[in-house]
Protein backbone atom coordinates (compact mmCIF):
# COMPACT_ATOMS: atom_id res chain seq x y z
CA UNK A 1 0.00 0.00 0.00
CA UNK A 2 1.42 3.34 -0.77
CA UNK A 3 2.08 5.82 1.82
CA UNK A 4 1.53 9.04 2.15
CA UNK A 5 5.23 10.06 1.18
CA UNK A 6 4.56 7.67 -2.16
CA UNK A 7 1.15 9.38 -2.77
CA UNK A 8 3.12 13.06 -2.07
CA UNK A 9 5.51 12.10 -4.77
CA UNK A 10 2.71 11.18 -6.70
CA UNK A 11 0.58 14.15 -6.79
CA UNK A 12 4.04 16.65 -7.25
CA UNK A 13 4.40 14.45 -10.25
CA UNK A 14 0.67 15.28 -11.24
CA UNK A 15 1.20 19.05 -11.10
CA UNK A 16 4.45 18.97 -12.68
CA UNK A 17 2.94 17.00 -15.84
CA UNK A 18 -0.12 19.66 -15.92
CA UNK A 19 2.35 22.09 -15.48
CA UNK A 20 4.27 21.32 -18.69
CA UNK A 21 1.10 20.81 -20.35
CA UNK A 22 0.07 24.47 -19.25
CA UNK A 23 3.66 25.90 -20.43
CA UNK A 24 3.61 27.07 -16.77
CA UNK A 25 6.30 26.08 -14.13
CA UNK A 26 5.94 23.82 -11.47
CA UNK A 27 6.60 26.27 -9.16
CA UNK A 28 3.71 28.06 -9.92
CA UNK A 29 1.35 25.83 -8.22
CA UNK A 30 1.17 25.14 -4.34
CA UNK A 31 -0.07 21.76 -3.02
CA UNK A 32 -2.43 22.26 -0.27
CA UNK A 33 -2.90 18.87 1.59
CA UNK A 34 -6.24 19.02 3.14
CA UNK A 35 -6.40 17.10 6.61
CA UNK A 36 -9.63 17.54 7.99
CA UNK A 37 -10.56 15.11 9.89
CA UNK A 38 -7.17 13.22 9.58
CA UNK A 39 -4.96 12.96 12.72
CA UNK A 40 -1.77 14.87 13.95
CA UNK A 41 0.02 11.14 13.18
CA UNK A 42 -1.03 11.33 9.32
CA UNK A 43 -0.09 15.57 8.84
CA UNK A 44 3.23 14.26 10.78
CA UNK A 45 3.87 11.38 7.92
CA UNK A 46 3.68 14.54 5.21
CA UNK A 47 5.79 17.51 6.78
CA UNK A 48 8.10 14.33 7.05
CA UNK A 49 7.84 13.90 3.05
CA UNK A 50 8.41 18.05 3.05
CA UNK A 51 4.76 18.93 3.01
CA UNK A 52 4.92 22.45 4.86
CA UNK A 53 1.18 23.86 4.07
CA UNK A 54 -2.48 22.07 5.06
CA UNK A 55 -6.13 22.94 4.41
CA UNK A 56 -8.84 22.38 7.01
CA UNK A 57 -12.67 22.82 7.24
CA UNK A 58 -13.58 22.56 10.93
CA UNK A 59 -11.78 25.44 13.30
CA UNK A 60 -12.37 23.76 16.35
CA UNK A 61 -10.50 20.42 15.45
CA UNK A 62 -8.05 22.50 13.45
CA UNK A 63 -6.85 24.51 16.37
CA UNK A 64 -6.52 21.35 18.43
CA UNK A 65 -3.79 19.97 15.27
CA UNK A 66 -1.91 23.30 15.47
CA UNK A 67 -1.27 23.55 19.30
CA UNK A 68 0.08 19.76 18.43
CA UNK A 69 2.58 20.56 15.62
CA UNK A 70 5.80 22.54 14.35
CA UNK A 71 5.09 26.37 14.15
CA UNK A 72 6.80 26.44 10.59
CA UNK A 73 3.41 24.88 9.22
CA UNK A 74 1.37 27.04 6.81
CA UNK A 75 -2.73 26.68 8.14
CA UNK A 76 -5.33 27.53 5.96
CA UNK A 77 -9.08 27.79 6.21
CA UNK A 78 -11.10 26.28 3.46
CA UNK A 79 -14.45 25.17 4.73
CA UNK A 80 -17.64 27.64 5.04
CA UNK A 81 -16.92 29.82 8.25
CA UNK A 82 -19.65 30.05 10.73
CA UNK A 83 -20.10 33.58 12.77
CA UNK A 84 -19.35 31.66 16.14
CA UNK A 85 -15.97 30.15 14.67
CA UNK A 86 -14.69 33.11 13.33
CA UNK A 87 -12.69 34.47 15.72
CA UNK A 88 -10.64 31.18 16.20
CA UNK A 89 -10.31 31.12 12.40
CA UNK A 90 -8.76 34.94 12.65
CA UNK A 91 -6.59 33.64 15.81
CA UNK A 92 -5.14 30.34 14.19
CA UNK A 93 -4.75 30.69 10.42
CA UNK A 94 -2.84 32.24 8.04
CA UNK A 95 -5.22 31.80 4.95
CA UNK A 96 -8.70 31.97 4.56
CA UNK A 97 -10.45 30.79 1.22
CA UNK A 98 -13.91 30.70 2.14
CA UNK A 99 -14.82 34.41 2.08
CA UNK A 100 -18.37 35.19 0.65
CA UNK A 101 -20.00 37.77 2.44
CA UNK A 102 -19.21 41.09 3.89
CA UNK A 103 -19.90 40.31 7.79
CA UNK A 104 -17.20 37.78 7.64
CA UNK A 105 -14.82 40.85 6.22
CA UNK A 106 -15.80 43.01 9.19
CA UNK A 107 -15.19 40.23 11.82
CA UNK A 108 -12.16 38.69 10.76
CA UNK A 109 -10.70 42.36 10.69
CA UNK A 110 -11.68 42.98 14.11
CA UNK A 111 -10.78 39.70 15.61
CA UNK A 112 -7.58 39.30 14.05
CA UNK A 113 -4.72 40.04 16.75
CA UNK A 114 -2.37 43.15 16.56
CA UNK A 115 0.99 40.89 17.23
CA UNK A 116 0.29 38.24 13.56
CA UNK A 117 0.68 39.55 10.24
CA UNK A 118 -3.17 40.70 8.28
CA UNK A 119 -4.58 37.12 7.49
CA UNK A 120 -4.89 36.15 3.63
CA UNK A 121 -7.77 36.12 2.70
CA UNK A 122 -9.27 34.58 -0.74
CA UNK A 123 -13.15 35.23 -2.18
CA UNK A 124 -14.85 32.15 -2.81
CA UNK A 125 -17.21 32.16 -6.12
CA UNK A 126 -20.11 30.19 -6.54
CA UNK A 127 -18.81 30.03 -10.74
CA UNK A 128 -21.24 27.69 -11.04
CA UNK A 129 -24.19 28.89 -9.31
CA UNK A 130 -25.19 25.93 -7.45
CA UNK A 131 -27.64 26.47 -4.89
CA UNK A 132 -25.96 24.09 -2.28
CA UNK A 133 -22.37 25.69 -2.74
CA UNK A 134 -20.86 28.25 -0.50
CA UNK A 135 -19.69 31.83 -2.38
CA UNK A 136 -20.78 34.71 -3.63
CA UNK A 137 -21.74 35.77 -7.13
CA UNK A 138 -19.01 36.91 -9.37
CA UNK A 139 -21.25 39.85 -9.63
CA UNK A 140 -20.05 40.69 -5.82
CA UNK A 141 -16.28 40.07 -6.05
CA UNK A 142 -15.54 43.85 -6.68
CA UNK A 143 -17.56 44.89 -3.74
CA UNK A 144 -15.69 42.22 -1.40
CA UNK A 145 -12.58 42.97 -2.93
CA UNK A 146 -12.72 46.58 -2.04
CA UNK A 147 -13.57 45.75 1.55
CA UNK A 148 -11.12 43.16 1.95
CA UNK A 149 -8.52 46.01 0.79
CA UNK A 150 -9.77 48.55 2.87
CA UNK A 151 -9.39 46.59 5.99
CA UNK A 152 -5.92 46.82 7.53
CA UNK A 153 -5.67 43.26 9.27
CA UNK A 154 -6.57 41.18 5.91
CA UNK A 155 -4.82 41.21 2.82
CA UNK A 156 -6.45 40.44 -0.37
CA UNK A 157 -5.09 37.57 -2.22
CA UNK A 158 -6.87 36.13 -5.03
CA UNK A 159 -9.96 33.96 -5.45
CA UNK A 160 -11.10 30.08 -4.22
CA UNK A 161 -13.79 28.26 -6.69
CA UNK A 162 -15.82 24.58 -6.34
CA UNK A 163 -16.26 24.70 -10.26
CA UNK A 164 -19.71 21.90 -10.60
CA UNK A 165 -18.74 18.53 -9.75
CA UNK A 166 -18.45 15.16 -11.44
CA UNK A 167 -19.44 16.59 -14.80
CA UNK A 168 -16.84 16.25 -17.89
CA UNK A 169 -16.92 18.41 -20.77
CA UNK A 170 -17.57 21.61 -21.88
CA UNK A 171 -19.66 23.06 -19.70
CA UNK A 172 -17.21 22.02 -16.61
CA UNK A 173 -14.48 23.87 -18.61
CA UNK A 174 -16.35 26.78 -18.81
CA UNK A 175 -16.35 27.05 -15.20
CA UNK A 176 -13.04 26.90 -15.22
CA UNK A 177 -12.11 29.63 -18.11
CA UNK A 178 -14.57 31.88 -16.35
CA UNK A 179 -12.71 31.94 -13.10
CA UNK A 180 -9.57 32.10 -14.58
CA UNK A 181 -11.01 35.21 -16.55
CA UNK A 182 -12.13 36.22 -12.96
CA UNK A 183 -8.61 35.97 -11.10
CA UNK A 184 -7.03 37.86 -14.19
CA UNK A 185 -9.64 41.01 -13.83
CA UNK A 186 -9.24 40.67 -9.96
CA UNK A 187 -5.20 41.16 -10.42
CA UNK A 188 -5.52 43.90 -12.67
CA UNK A 189 -7.52 46.21 -9.92
CA UNK A 190 -4.99 44.20 -7.08
CA UNK A 191 -1.56 43.13 -8.29
CA UNK A 192 -1.06 41.60 -4.89
CA UNK A 193 -4.23 39.27 -5.54
CA UNK A 194 -2.58 36.83 -7.35
CA UNK A 195 -3.79 33.64 -6.13
CA UNK A 196 -6.42 31.39 -7.75
CA UNK A 197 -7.50 28.08 -5.40
CA UNK A 198 -8.77 25.92 -7.98
CA UNK A 199 -8.53 22.10 -8.25
CA UNK A 200 -9.25 18.79 -6.20
CA UNK A 201 -7.67 15.32 -7.63
CA UNK A 202 -10.28 14.95 -10.51
CA UNK A 203 -10.17 18.06 -12.24
CA UNK A 204 -6.80 19.43 -11.08
CA UNK A 205 -5.24 19.06 -14.44
CA UNK A 206 -8.26 21.26 -15.24
CA UNK A 207 -7.38 23.71 -13.06
CA UNK A 208 -3.93 24.35 -13.73
CA UNK A 209 -4.87 24.17 -17.53
CA UNK A 210 -6.87 27.32 -16.15
CA UNK A 211 -4.61 29.31 -14.16
CA UNK A 212 -5.17 27.21 -10.71
CA UNK A 213 -1.96 28.31 -8.65
CA UNK A 214 -3.32 26.45 -5.29
CA UNK A 215 -4.90 22.72 -5.80
CA UNK A 216 -6.59 21.49 -2.81
CA UNK A 217 -6.21 17.51 -2.84
CA UNK A 218 -6.99 15.60 0.70
CA UNK A 219 -8.02 11.91 0.13
CA UNK A 220 -5.65 10.62 -2.62
CA UNK A 221 -2.82 12.09 0.00
CA UNK A 222 -4.06 10.54 3.26
CA UNK A 223 -6.47 8.13 1.96
CA UNK A 224 -9.97 7.72 3.30
CA UNK A 225 -11.27 10.14 5.79
CA UNK A 226 -11.57 8.79 9.40
CA UNK A 227 -14.82 10.30 11.43
CA UNK A 228 -14.24 14.03 12.06
CA UNK A 229 -13.42 13.47 16.05
CA UNK A 230 -15.33 16.54 17.18
CA UNK A 231 -18.22 15.27 15.34
CA UNK A 232 -18.25 11.50 17.69
CA UNK A 233 -20.76 12.83 19.86
CA UNK A 234 -22.58 9.51 20.84
CA UNK A 235 -26.32 8.96 19.59
CA UNK A 236 -28.63 10.47 22.53
CA UNK A 237 -30.61 13.56 21.39
CA UNK A 238 -31.87 16.11 23.40
CA UNK A 239 -34.05 18.90 22.16
CA UNK A 240 -34.49 17.53 19.06
CA UNK A 241 -37.57 19.18 18.22
CA UNK A 242 -36.87 22.67 19.09
CA UNK A 243 -33.38 22.96 16.76
CA UNK A 244 -33.64 24.47 13.31
CA UNK A 245 -34.13 21.99 10.39
CA UNK A 246 -30.56 22.55 8.92
CA UNK A 247 -29.02 21.59 12.74
CA UNK A 248 -31.20 18.54 13.13
CA UNK A 249 -30.36 17.70 9.36
CA UNK A 250 -25.89 17.77 10.61
CA UNK A 251 -26.73 16.41 14.52
CA UNK A 252 -27.92 13.45 12.02
CA UNK A 253 -25.22 13.22 9.80
CA UNK A 254 -23.26 13.32 12.72
CA UNK A 255 -24.84 10.01 14.87
CA UNK A 256 -24.85 8.48 11.81
CA UNK A 257 -21.21 8.68 10.91
CA UNK A 258 -21.10 7.70 14.33
CA UNK A 259 -22.83 4.30 13.99
CA UNK A 260 -21.45 3.42 11.39
CA UNK A 261 -17.77 3.76 12.31
CA UNK A 262 -18.48 2.56 16.27
CA UNK A 263 -20.94 -0.79 15.57
CA UNK A 264 -19.39 -3.81 16.46
CA UNK A 265 -22.16 -6.75 15.24
CA UNK A 266 -21.48 -10.40 15.24
CA UNK A 267 -17.58 -9.50 15.96
CA UNK A 268 -17.73 -7.51 12.56
CA UNK A 269 -16.87 -3.92 12.48
CA UNK A 270 -18.52 -2.54 9.46
CA UNK A 271 -17.51 0.99 8.49
CA UNK A 272 -17.92 2.89 5.03
CA UNK A 273 -14.62 2.13 4.33
CA UNK A 274 -15.11 -1.15 3.59
CA UNK A 275 -18.58 -0.95 2.42
CA UNK A 276 -19.36 -1.65 -1.19
CA UNK A 277 -22.37 -0.06 -3.04
CA UNK A 278 -23.94 -1.68 -5.84
CA UNK A 279 -27.00 0.20 -7.87
CA UNK A 280 -29.23 -1.38 -10.45
CA UNK A 281 -29.80 0.92 -12.58
CA UNK A 282 -28.35 4.07 -14.09
CA UNK A 283 -30.54 7.09 -14.19
CA UNK A 284 -30.77 10.61 -13.01
CA UNK A 285 -31.47 9.69 -9.26
CA UNK A 286 -28.83 6.67 -9.23
CA UNK A 287 -26.43 9.48 -10.48
CA UNK A 288 -26.93 12.10 -8.21
CA UNK A 289 -26.61 9.84 -5.23
CA UNK A 290 -23.57 8.19 -6.35
CA UNK A 291 -21.88 11.91 -7.24
CA UNK A 292 -22.93 13.16 -3.47
CA UNK A 293 -21.12 9.79 -2.37
CA UNK A 294 -18.12 10.58 -4.36
CA UNK A 295 -18.09 14.46 -3.01
CA UNK A 296 -18.24 13.04 0.34
CA UNK A 297 -14.97 11.11 0.10
CA UNK A 298 -16.29 8.09 0.02
CA UNK A 299 -14.76 5.57 -2.70
CA UNK A 300 -15.39 5.20 -6.18
CA UNK A 301 -13.54 2.18 -6.25
CA UNK A 302 -16.47 0.90 -4.04
CA UNK A 303 -19.41 1.73 -5.70
CA UNK A 304 -20.89 -0.22 -9.00
CA UNK A 305 -23.58 0.40 -10.75
CA UNK A 306 -25.38 -1.90 -13.82
CA UNK A 307 -27.64 -1.14 -16.47
CA UNK A 308 -28.87 -2.17 -19.59
CA UNK A 309 -27.96 0.72 -21.58
CA UNK A 310 -24.26 1.20 -22.19
CA UNK A 311 -24.22 4.61 -22.81
CA UNK A 312 -25.10 5.53 -19.00
CA UNK A 313 -22.39 3.12 -17.84
CA UNK A 314 -19.82 4.45 -19.68
CA UNK A 315 -20.56 7.56 -18.64
CA UNK A 316 -20.53 6.90 -15.07
CA UNK A 317 -17.33 4.68 -15.44
CA UNK A 318 -16.00 7.88 -17.33
CA UNK A 319 -16.69 10.91 -15.54
CA UNK A 320 -16.76 9.03 -11.86
CA UNK A 321 -14.73 6.36 -11.96
CA UNK A 322 -17.00 3.60 -10.42
CA UNK A 323 -17.14 0.01 -11.32
CA UNK A 324 -19.52 -1.01 -13.99
CA UNK A 325 -21.25 -3.62 -15.52
CA UNK A 326 -24.26 -4.97 -18.04
CA UNK A 327 -24.99 -7.60 -15.49
CA UNK A 328 -26.79 -7.36 -12.47
CA UNK A 329 -26.26 -10.29 -10.68
CA UNK A 330 -22.44 -9.98 -11.28
CA UNK A 331 -21.98 -6.93 -9.03
CA UNK A 332 -25.06 -7.87 -6.50
CA UNK A 333 -22.70 -11.11 -5.63
CA UNK A 334 -19.86 -8.27 -4.37
CA UNK A 335 -21.94 -5.67 -2.47
CA UNK A 336 -23.07 -4.96 0.70
CA UNK A 337 -25.58 -2.70 -0.04
CA UNK A 338 -27.54 -2.93 -3.38
CA UNK A 339 -29.76 0.38 -4.25
CA UNK A 340 -32.65 -0.70 -6.49
CA UNK A 341 -33.17 2.81 -8.61
CA UNK A 342 -35.24 1.31 -11.57
CA UNK A 343 -38.73 2.22 -12.45
CA UNK A 344 -41.69 0.74 -10.44
CA UNK A 345 -43.34 -1.45 -13.85
CA UNK A 346 -39.09 -2.72 -14.22
CA UNK A 347 -39.01 -4.45 -10.72
CA UNK A 348 -40.52 -7.76 -11.32
CA UNK A 349 -37.85 -8.40 -13.43
CA UNK A 350 -35.01 -6.84 -11.98
CA UNK A 351 -35.88 -9.12 -8.42
CA UNK A 352 -36.55 -12.21 -10.66
CA UNK A 353 -32.69 -11.68 -12.24
CA UNK A 354 -30.49 -11.01 -8.95
CA UNK A 355 -32.95 -13.08 -6.43
CA UNK A 356 -30.03 -15.86 -6.29
CA UNK A 357 -27.36 -13.63 -5.36
CA UNK A 358 -29.41 -11.92 -3.17
CA UNK A 359 -30.14 -14.96 -1.45
CA UNK A 360 -26.43 -15.90 -1.67
CA UNK A 361 -24.94 -12.76 -0.01
CA UNK A 362 -27.93 -11.12 2.09
CA UNK A 363 -26.69 -7.60 1.24
CA UNK A 364 -28.98 -4.97 2.67
CA UNK A 365 -31.96 -3.69 0.16
CA UNK A 366 -32.35 -0.12 -0.55
CA UNK A 367 -35.65 0.96 -2.46
CA UNK A 368 -36.23 4.12 -4.72
CA UNK A 369 -38.99 2.87 -6.32
CA UNK A 370 -42.04 4.51 -6.15
CA UNK A 371 -45.26 2.41 -4.91
CA UNK A 372 -43.19 -0.65 -4.09
CA UNK A 373 -43.72 -2.11 -0.55
CA UNK A 374 -41.00 -3.43 1.91
CA UNK A 375 -43.83 -6.93 1.20
CA UNK A 376 -43.34 -7.20 -2.20
CA UNK A 377 -39.90 -7.32 -2.55
CA UNK A 378 -38.96 -9.44 0.21
CA UNK A 379 -41.29 -11.58 -1.93
CA UNK A 380 -39.66 -11.18 -4.94
CA UNK A 381 -36.28 -11.82 -3.39
CA UNK A 382 -36.37 -13.64 0.33
CA UNK A 383 -38.55 -13.41 3.37
CA UNK A 384 -35.70 -12.29 5.33
CA UNK A 385 -34.11 -9.73 3.21
CA UNK A 386 -33.60 -6.67 4.73
CA UNK A 387 -35.08 -3.65 3.08
CA UNK A 388 -34.70 0.12 3.47
CA UNK A 389 -38.09 1.62 0.92
CA UNK A 390 -36.99 5.37 0.39
CA UNK A 391 -38.89 7.77 -1.59
CA UNK A 392 -36.46 10.74 -2.28
CA UNK A 393 -37.32 13.88 -4.42
CA UNK A 394 -36.15 15.45 -7.24
CA UNK A 395 -34.22 18.35 -5.43
CA UNK A 396 -31.66 15.19 -4.63
CA UNK A 397 -30.65 15.99 -8.31
CA UNK A 398 -28.85 19.25 -7.25
CA UNK A 399 -27.87 17.84 -3.72
CA UNK A 400 -30.94 19.60 -1.67
CA UNK A 401 -33.58 16.28 -1.72
CA UNK A 402 -35.75 15.32 1.59
CA UNK A 403 -36.01 11.46 1.36
CA UNK A 404 -38.50 9.53 3.75
CA UNK A 405 -37.21 6.07 4.38
CA UNK A 406 -38.93 3.02 6.47
CA UNK A 407 -37.20 -0.08 7.04
CA UNK A 408 -38.39 -3.39 7.73
CA UNK A 409 -37.70 -5.64 10.61
CA UNK A 410 -34.72 -7.45 9.38
CA UNK A 411 -33.44 -4.02 8.71
CA UNK A 412 -29.74 -3.81 12.09
CA UNK A 413 -28.66 -0.51 13.57
CA UNK A 414 -25.43 -0.96 11.30
CA UNK A 415 -27.47 -0.93 8.21
CA UNK A 416 -30.14 1.88 8.93
CA UNK A 417 -27.01 4.02 9.41
CA UNK A 418 -26.02 2.71 6.08
CA UNK A 419 -28.71 3.92 4.49
CA UNK A 420 -28.50 7.40 6.03
CA UNK A 421 -25.36 7.92 4.93
CA UNK A 422 -26.27 6.88 1.11
CA UNK A 423 -29.54 9.27 1.18
CA UNK A 424 -27.61 12.22 3.00
CA UNK A 425 -25.40 11.87 0.08
CA UNK A 426 -28.15 13.82 -2.06
CA UNK A 427 -30.39 16.23 1.16
CA UNK A 428 -31.78 15.17 4.42
CA UNK A 429 -33.86 11.65 5.61
CA UNK A 430 -36.64 11.33 7.77
CA UNK A 431 -37.16 7.61 9.46
CA UNK A 432 -41.09 6.76 9.17
CA UNK A 433 -42.11 4.27 11.83
CA UNK A 434 -45.62 2.87 9.94
CA UNK A 435 -44.65 1.98 6.20
CA UNK A 436 -48.32 3.18 5.38
CA UNK A 437 -47.09 6.77 5.97
CA UNK A 438 -44.63 6.53 3.13
CA UNK A 439 -47.60 7.43 0.72
CA UNK A 440 -47.93 10.92 3.14
CA UNK A 441 -44.17 11.38 2.20
CA UNK A 442 -45.04 10.45 -1.09
CA UNK A 443 -47.81 13.07 -1.08
CA UNK A 444 -45.61 15.64 0.99
CA UNK A 445 -42.36 15.93 -0.15
CA UNK A 446 -42.35 13.34 -3.02
CA UNK A 447 -44.44 15.34 -4.86
CA UNK A 448 -43.59 18.63 -2.94
CA UNK A 449 -41.42 20.39 -5.38
CA UNK A 450 -44.04 20.51 -8.27
CA UNK A 451 -46.44 22.62 -5.80
CA UNK A 452 -43.43 25.22 -5.24
CA UNK A 453 -42.83 25.53 -9.25
CA UNK A 454 -46.69 26.00 -9.68
CA UNK A 455 -46.75 28.66 -7.00
CA UNK A 456 -43.51 30.05 -8.48
CA UNK A 457 -44.94 29.94 -12.14
CA UNK A 458 -48.16 31.67 -10.49
CA UNK A 459 -45.72 34.59 -8.97
CA UNK A 460 -44.33 35.48 -12.13
CA UNK A 461 -47.05 35.36 -14.36
CA UNK A 462 -48.91 37.52 -11.41
CA UNK A 463 -46.00 39.76 -11.51
CA UNK A 464 -46.01 39.95 -15.86
CA UNK A 465 -49.34 40.74 -15.34
CA UNK A 466 -48.24 43.93 -13.47
CA UNK A 467 -46.27 45.17 -15.59
CA UNK A 468 -42.57 43.42 -14.54
CA UNK A 469 -40.38 42.71 -17.32
CA UNK A 470 -40.41 38.40 -17.77
CA UNK A 471 -36.79 38.21 -16.58
CA UNK A 472 -37.17 40.56 -13.81
CA UNK A 473 -40.36 38.64 -12.85
CA UNK A 474 -38.61 35.21 -13.20
CA UNK A 475 -35.55 36.36 -11.00
CA UNK A 476 -37.22 38.05 -8.17
CA UNK A 477 -39.72 34.66 -7.83
CA UNK A 478 -36.66 32.53 -8.10
CA UNK A 479 -34.85 34.83 -5.11
CA UNK A 480 -37.39 34.89 -3.12
CA UNK A 481 -38.26 31.78 -2.91
CA UNK A 482 -35.17 30.11 -1.93
CA UNK A 483 -34.48 33.01 0.58
CA UNK A 484 -37.49 32.49 2.40
CA UNK A 485 -36.89 28.55 2.35
CA UNK A 486 -33.30 29.81 3.68
CA UNK A 487 -34.66 32.11 6.11
CA UNK A 488 -37.16 28.95 7.19
CA UNK A 489 -33.88 25.96 7.41
CA UNK A 490 -31.97 28.52 9.53
CA UNK A 491 -34.68 29.30 11.70
CA UNK A 492 -35.44 28.44 15.22
CA UNK A 493 -39.60 29.63 14.51
CA UNK A 494 -41.76 27.97 12.20
CA UNK A 495 -43.29 28.91 9.50
CA UNK A 496 -46.41 30.16 10.80
CA UNK A 497 -44.30 32.91 12.89
CA UNK A 498 -41.97 33.65 10.45
CA UNK A 499 -44.90 34.49 8.37
CA UNK A 500 -46.20 37.03 11.16
CA UNK A 501 -42.81 38.29 11.62
CA UNK A 502 -43.47 40.22 8.19
CA UNK A 503 -46.68 40.65 7.67
CA UNK A 504 -47.87 44.20 9.40
CA UNK A 505 -51.26 44.86 10.00
CA UNK A 506 -53.10 47.06 7.31
CA UNK A 507 -49.92 46.57 5.03
CA UNK A 508 -49.51 45.30 1.60
CA UNK A 509 -48.56 41.99 2.93
CA UNK A 510 -51.24 41.54 4.85
CA UNK A 511 -53.40 42.54 1.66
CA UNK A 512 -52.38 39.70 -0.53
CA UNK A 513 -52.80 37.28 2.28
CA UNK A 514 -56.20 37.92 3.26
CA UNK A 515 -56.69 37.02 -0.59
CA UNK A 516 -55.85 33.70 0.09
CA UNK A 517 -57.09 33.06 3.40
CA UNK A 518 -60.36 34.35 1.83
CA UNK A 519 -59.57 31.21 -0.58
CA UNK A 520 -59.27 28.53 1.59
CA UNK A 521 -55.64 28.14 0.58
CA UNK A 522 -54.47 25.78 3.22
CA UNK A 523 -57.98 24.14 2.63
CA UNK A 524 -56.53 23.74 -0.84
CA UNK A 525 -53.41 22.33 -0.11
CA UNK A 526 -54.82 19.72 2.40
CA UNK A 527 -56.98 18.46 0.43
CA UNK A 528 -54.48 18.55 -2.77
CA UNK A 529 -51.82 16.21 -0.41
CA UNK A 530 -54.81 14.14 0.26
CA UNK A 531 -55.38 13.76 -3.18
CA UNK A 532 -51.86 12.73 -3.44
CA UNK A 533 -51.47 10.57 -0.44
CA UNK A 534 -55.21 8.44 -2.10
CA UNK A 535 -53.67 8.18 -5.41
CA UNK A 536 -50.30 6.19 -3.61
CA UNK A 537 -52.19 4.26 -2.08
CA UNK A 538 -54.18 3.10 -5.65
CA UNK A 539 -50.71 2.77 -7.35
CA UNK A 540 -48.86 0.83 -4.34
CA UNK A 541 -52.19 -2.07 -4.61
CA UNK A 542 -52.37 -2.28 -8.38
CA UNK A 543 -48.24 -3.50 -8.16
CA UNK A 544 -49.32 -6.03 -5.79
Amino acid sequence: MPTIEDNIVAMKNRIRSSCRSAERSANSVKLLAVSKTQPAEKIHQAIQAGQLAFGENYAAEAADKIEQLPETLEWHFIGPIQSNKSRLIAERFDWVHSIDRAKLIRRLNEQRPDSQPPLNCLIQVNISEEPTKSGCLPTEIDTLAALINSADKLSLRGLMAIPRPHEQGAQSADDFARMQTLSQQLQRQYPEATELSMGMSNDMHTAIQHGATIVRIGTAIFGQRPTPAHKNIGTNITGEASKPPSQRHNDRLTRTKSVIYNTVEHSHRITMNDTKIAFIGAGNMAQAIIGGLIEQGFGAASIYAASPVQAEIDHLSSSLGIQTSLNNSSIVSQADVVVLAVKPQQMAIVCDDIREAVIAHNPLIVSIAAGITCELLTQSLSESTAVVRSMPNTPALVQTGATGLFANAYVTDTQKALSEQLMNAIGIIEWIDDEQLMDAVTALSGSGPAYFFMVMEAMQAAGEKLGLPTETARNLTLQTALGAAKMANESEFDAAELRRRVTSPGGTTAAALGVFDDNDTQGLFAKALAAADERGRELAEQMK
